[in-house]
């Protein structure tokens, strides 16, 4: 018969008799995720917010909100500054063989262009 070595009375390797190495991984993983929260609590805001600014004044009250100040000095134009400015857009339409210059919005008939050849 063969004698059995005599069990080793030793500690595991990573055996901590004090409790305390569990304190200080269960403190660290707390800070982590804490860490991980804040991180995207703030990359969350800037990553969520739109590309551009929205585009101001487009609401269908804004032309007689302007036209009510009276300050006809402000007042955007499309165009270059000092030259010339559009006074109104044109819809161009074919009707019977004759081309007419109508309002977009109120398909109101302005006129008929004369000696303008539009192909």
């Amino acid at each position: 018969m063969t004698k059995s070595a005599p069990l080793s009375l030793k500690p595991p390797v990573f055996f901590d008799p004090s409790g305390k190495r569990w304190r200080k991984i269960l403190a660290a993983l707390v800070a982590s995720l804490l860490l991980m929260v804040l991180t995207v609590v703030s990359i969350l805001p800037a990553a969520s917010a739109p590309v551009w600014k929205g585009q101001e004044n487009q609401s269908a009250e804004y032309p007689r909100q302007l036209l009510s100040t009276a300050d006809l000095r402000n007042i955007p134009r499309i165009g270059p500054d000092g030259g010339f400015a559009f006074d109104r857009i044109a819809l161009i339409e074919r009707v019977d063989g004759k081309v007419l210059l109508k309002d977009p919005f109120s398909s109101t008939v302005w006129r008929k262009p004369q000696r303008m050849k539009l192909s």
